[in-house]
């Protein structure tokens, strides 16, 4: 995904997620329309609306990071809006730590969200630890 357009990158990042869930055994539609979330993905008949994104690593931190919040150019200039009404989960794919995560929308940020990949310096309890959110860890 290294030289693609932000358009490319989303798809690419979308068709990954999509067929991480499927090997989940998850069954996973996309809404007609436009609604705010990208893929209903249906765990035994409960169902969750989910915005897919795509992650960034970020080498000297260690962390993966992801927006959680849209943002659009109008007539006013940038304008950003979240998505926490909207959706129920976030499926974020990161390339280069290939993997594939689901953070619950009230796990998630309200402006971005880090998932800590390589151990920190120093231990906190507020550590997004990635290995907690990855795709097979939440549906075991």
């Amino acid at each position: 995904m290294g030289g693609q357009q932000s358009h490319e990158k989303g798809t690419t990042t979308e068709s990954i997620v999509l067929a991480e869930l499927k090997k989940c055994g998850l069954s996973v539609s996309i809404p007609f329309g436009r609604p705010r979330y990208d893929v209903i993905v249906d765990d035994m008949g409960e169902l969750f609306r989910v915005q897919i994104k795509t992650g960034n690593f970020i080498i000297e931190k260690g962390v993966v990071r992801f927006n959680c919040r849209s943002t659009h150019l109008n007539s006013n200039g940038y304008t950003s809006k979240s998505y926490e009404d909207d959706i129920d989960a976030f499926a974020v794919y990161c390339e280069e730590v290939d993997e594939v995560y689901w953070i619950n929308v009230e796990d998630a940020g309200k402006r971005s969200m880090t998932l800590r990949v390589k151990p920190p310096s120093i231990n906190h309890p507020t550590i997004n630890y990635a290995k907690n959110f990855t795709l097979e860890k939440q549906f075991e």
